[in-house]
């Protein structure tokens, strides 16, 4: 996609942010401030499905902070008196499945080397169907686990009232949720930690949060340069160690339709949710695949993520004579570890907690490619310092291939990276990161943005625009029409949103 495309699809979705934003306002003007909270939250999902010229929109913020304030209460919060010193954390979800965030709170929790208390409430999913295991280490800890209920004020004004039993609150929240934003945006309320998981799209929260704790240097460059934030960390994803991964592919067999595969001198292994490798110019993955294929003689590439009939992977093992396969979501990531001999990582999006159990488990990897200049979106080092990614697709094909023909240096590569990965994410180091984060939350809670939030540099517009073109199918305003009347909202086009998209429409052709 050219810039000037991606200039033009933001510039779509901004139009239809502002419509939101004015549809709130009338709200606001006519006293009808829950209906001028709904449009923000219409507002933030539009943004998260379609990108957004900014990582975070201070006009949103703001009407969220005004919505909240107009809530009812809270008392005072006063820091627990008579537990000592343990803290008490509300870990706040919008949703507790499967995946990388939830695995991460999971942990943490389950870990828990300071003996803290830990609740959770989840604002839009019943408790019954949270994932078992974070509610297991929940209630290990001491805590509960609590579910919202009823309209966006009551379910608010709910969150606002657990919140004041506790110490701290972490949010862990998706990136449209705007209900903590009107939750805790007055000062009568606990310390907001928000935990970054996506640090890579726009998502709402940065006024409300005290600290933003980010699990890598990318993450943690975009939230001090582009969200407005007042404070940020780095927090590295917790790590369970289980050892190194024995050799041994009798583990998945019964989980491929073609078992011959396993008979291939050697296993590649990619692991990623299906649109993380939805091709976009300068990376397709598809394409440097079937080159890697074809280069390696008797190699089979198998992806855990996408499903069986993904039509990508469809397409990828018919031109690659069958030797690539999809399977499926697969929670038994360990199996698959075992039977790899070298690890690839997906792009356009990658799917770092996976690279590095990959790491942690003992096999050799080649990193994604740069996906935006790295004086935009910086390498992330960490555990992973001593491994350089490649620039391009290309070289990233070159690396697999020369790591194929090298068994010996496939082996002291993995054995260089699962040390490394024990010394950041696992552990006492470990352990010691959570500390200085503890130390380093704020006594009292705050509001607002500390600076405003610039647009995206047109490098990181460019990747972002691309990939979210690749996976929409309808117009922001036609899916923020739809996500409004299922607010109940009675969304009416107004002529600066049609004369916006008329002129964009024009100017695209």
């Amino acid at each position: 996609m050219s810039e000037a495309r991606t200039q033009t699809s933001f510039e779509a979705v901004d139009a239809v942010l502002e419509w939101c934003l004015r549809n709130a306002q009338r709200m606001e003007r006519l006293g009808e401030i829950e209906q001028a909270g709904l449009w923000g939250a219409v507002a933030a999902a539009t943004a998260a499905e379609f990108g957004h010229s900014w990582l975070c929109s201070a006009p949103l913020e703001s009407l969220l902070l005004r919505v909240g304030a107009r809530l009812p209460g809270p008392s005072r919060w006063k820091r627990n008196a008579g537990v000592g010193s343990t803290k008490h954390w509300l870990h706040v979800f919008s949703r507790s499945q499967a995946g990388g965030h939830n695995a991460l709170a999971r942990r943490w929790i389950a870990r828990n080397p300071f003996a803290e208390l830990h609740s959770l409430v989840l604002t839009g999913q019943p408790a019954s169907e949270m994932e078992p295991l974070l509610g297991q280490a929940i209630r290990a800890s001491g805590g509960q686990v609590h579910s919202l209920e009823g309209t966006l004020f009551e379910r608010a004004v709910a969150l606002r009232e657990l919140a004041l039993a506790a110490d701290v609150v972490a949010l862990h929240i998706h990136m449209w949720d705007v209900l903590p934003s009107i939750a805790f945006a007055v000062p009568e309320c606990p310390p907001v930690v928000l935990i970054n998981h996506a640090d890579h799209v726009f998502w709402v929260g940065s006024a409300i949060a005290d600290i933003v704790v980010d699990i890598r240097d990318s993450g943690l460059k975009l939230t001090g340069s582009l969200r407005g934030v007042r404070a940020s960390a780095v927090l590295p994803v917790p790590l369970e160690d289980h050892g190194p991964a024995p050799r041994d592919r009798s583990f998945v067999a019964s989980r491929l339709a073609d078992r011959s595969l396993l008979e291939r001198d050697l296993i590649l292994l990619t692991i990623g949710s299906p649109h993380k490798y939805q091709p976009v110019p300068e990376l397709d993955f598809e394409t440097t695949i079937a080159r890697i294929v074809s280069a390696i003689q008797n190699c089979a590439l198998i992806s855990v993520g996408p499903d069986r009939d993904d039509a990508l992977w469809l397409r990828i093992g018919a031109r690659t004579g069958g030797r690539v396969a999809a399977v499926g979501f697969d929670a038994d990531l360990a199996s698959w570890h075992a039977a790899a001999d070298l690890y690839l990582e997906g792009f356009p999006i990658g799917s770092y907690t996976a690279l590095l159990e990959v790491a942690l488990a003992g096999r050799a990897f080649v990193r994604k490619p740069y996906l935006a200049p790295p004086t935009i979106l910086p390498v992330d080092r960490g555990a992973l310092a001593p491994f350089d990614p490649p620039p391009d697709p290309d070289a990233y094909a070159s690396a697999v291939i020369a790591l194929a023909g090298d068994a010996t240096r496939r082996d002291a590569m993995a054995q260089e990276a699962r040390a490394s990965v024990l010394e950041h994410h696992c552990g006492t180091r470990w352990d010691g990161r959570l500390e200085q984060l503890r130390n380093s939350i704020p006594k009292v809670h705050e509001v607002g943005l500390s600076f405003e939030p610039p647009r995206m540099p047109p490098a990181l517009a460019d990747y972002w625009g691309a990939l979210h073109a690749a996976s929409v199918s309808e117009s922001p305003l036609a899916f923020a029409q739809r996500v409004a009347y299922g607010q109940g909202l009675r969304p009416r086009t107004d002529v600066a949103v049609q004369d916006a998209l008329r002129k964009l429409q024009a100017h695209a052709r």
